[in-house]
């Protein structure tokens, strides 16, 4: 279970690490 949980945070903590990629997508993909 604690695996599992630690997992979740790692996954969570590379998405926070990996937020401007996905904003400067949507900026360059607007006019």
């Amino acid at each position: 279970m604690l695996v599992q949980e630690q997992e979740q945070e790692l996954s969570e903590q590379e998405l926070a690490q990996e937020p401007t990629e996905e904003m400067a997508e949507g900026l360059t993909q607007k006019p």
